[in-house]
């Protein structure tokens, strides 16, 4: 499945607790080729991503496994 252009997904991240930790998860998802843009919100354990129109439906799980692997709980 492919993405429409500029396609905006949310995942749900848990045990981000400061700016810090909203930072590492941006980075971890814009490090996932695919990801144009990522944003956390700190407040309700968002990660809006901005996904490039050419990127396969499983850039998402890559995403998840790549925040995972930076210590924070990523889900669907």
């Amino acid at each position: 499945m492919l993405f429409s252009p500029g396609k905006t997904e949310t995942l749900c991240v848990e045990g981000m607790k400061c700016a810090h930790c909203k930072k590492s998860v941006e980075n971890a998802a814009v490090g996932v080729k695919g990801v144009k843009k990522a944003e956390a919100e700190l407040s309700g354990g968002v990660l809006t991503l901005t996904i490039d129109k050419d990127a396969p439906e499983a850039v998402l799980d890559e995403v998840v496994a790549a925040v995972n692997a930076c210590g924070f709980k990523a889900h669907r």
